[in-house]
């Protein structure tokens, strides 16, 4: 790779400056993004969700601050409406964690609690929900 200088700044042979690398994922992003278009206005979706997934996957990689928390945020919980999968694993984990919550601190459903007692399930009617 040869490197020259311009104006202080050192840049490579396809002129990407390395004091600009959220620039170059931004013009990538934009880039794939303009090829998803393309292959949804040819009616080709699966290209062109795989291209949107990585395009908004290299604006993540570019952004800073409160925009890459909001992306990162948004690729965890449903891959950018392009992977359900993601999506499916956050509902079962928070269903998991959940019951694990209730199942140690106990349910009351009227006057009845339900609780977990030293691994043993009982029923204690009429008595507050407590936890030690």
């Amino acid at each position: 790779m040869v490197e020259k200088k311009r104006n202080g700044n050192v840049e490579t042979e396809s002129g990407w400056k390395r004091d600009n690398f959220g620039d170059m994922c931004c013009e990538k992003g934009d880039s794939l993004r303009a090829f998803s278009d393309l292959f949804f206005d040819n009616r080709v979706s699966k290209q062109g969700g795989e291209y949107f997934y990585r395009s908004k996957l290299l604006f993540q990689k570019g952004s800073k601050g409160s925009e890459k928390a909001k992306l990162i945020l948004q690729n965890l919980l449903c891959g950018f409406g392009e992977r359900p999968m993601h999506t499916a694993i956050i509902m079962f984990v928070s269903i998991f964690i959940f019951a694990i919550l209730y199942m140690f601190s106990g349910v009351q459903a009227g006057t009845t609690v339900f609780d977990v007692h030293k691994g043993k399930y009982r029923i204690t009617p009429k008595k507050p929900v407590t936890i030690t």
